[in-house]
């Protein structure tokens, strides 16, 4: 036996009680130590939950539009001297050959969701009520494995598609619609739709539960004038934290 061994033997057996203070105390630590680590674990995967759990990880947008330079000519001199740059108002744009970027996107590794999505402001009215809305045209499938709207509908069912819509449960309260009534939604050039509420969620978010309208995909881009086109490409990767990778690949 090596005298490492021989020695802790004998020394285990001669203090049988120190002995076992030790080993108590060694559990304990150990016991500590775990429980800690269990604890913030715990206490990360629900702030990750519920911070992230209702947005997309990453979101592909199309670029800003360029402003061009114009030159300015020097009234001292008559001739142009300098550029000024004025930044262009951004108007709803798709993005270019969004079926083959969803297709390459999928093929990624670690990215288990990619939901299409057209997004752009509209007003909301019911009665003499009008409220100010982010019309959001999804396929319901993709988009609630993106978004737990599904499982988080308070009233009603998960129901978008034709002129059935879900919205947020502060919006519903300003509107003073329930489920069955019926929402006239207007663009900004004028263009409208009626649809008919058939669920309300409550995401925790204020942006989300005071101005999310769902709408079917198709309705949305007949609405915004942006026939067979997305606004946004909204990715779900398994690993929150490969998030920015996925971004920087994409």
């Amino acid at each position: 036996m090596p005298f490492t061994w021989f020695l802790a033997l004998r020394f285990f057996r001669d203090g049988r009680s120190q002995t076992a203070l030790i080993v108590v105390g060694v559990a304990v630590g150990v016991a500590v130590q775990v429980f800690i680590t269990a604890l913030i674990a715990g206490l990360q995967e629900d702030l990750i939950d519920k911070t992230l759990g209702s947005l997309a990880h990453v979101t592909l947008e199309p670029p800003e539009e360029v402003a061009r330079p114009l030159l300015r000519p020097d009234p001292a001199e008559g001739v142009f001297v300098g550029r000024d740059i004025q930044r262009p108002s951004q108007r709803l744009r798709s993005i270019d050959e969004w079926p083959a970027t969803a297709a390459r996107t999928r093929e990624l590794r670690g990215v288990t969701v990619v939901a299409p999505r057209v997004s752009g402001p509209a007003l909301a009215r019911r009665g003499s009520v009008t409220a100010t809305v982010l019309l959001q045209g999804v396929r319901p499938d993709e988009y609630a494995r993106v978004v737990p709207i599904a499982e988080n509908i308070v009233a009603g069912e998960y129901r978008v598609g034709g002129q059935d819509t879900v919205l947020g449960d502060e919006l519903a309260a300003e509107l003073g619609v329930s489920l069955g009534d019926t929402v006239r939604v207007t663009a900004g050039d004028g263009s409208e739709a009626r649809f008919i509420v058939r669920g309300i969620f409550d995401l925790g978010g204020p942006a989300s539960d005071s101005q999310w309208l769902l709408v079917a995909l198709r309705s949305a881009q007949a609405l915004l004038q942006i026939p067979g086109g997305v606004t946004h490409l909204d990715v779900k990767v398994d690993d929150v934290f490969a998030a920015e990778e996925v971004a920087t690949r994409l």
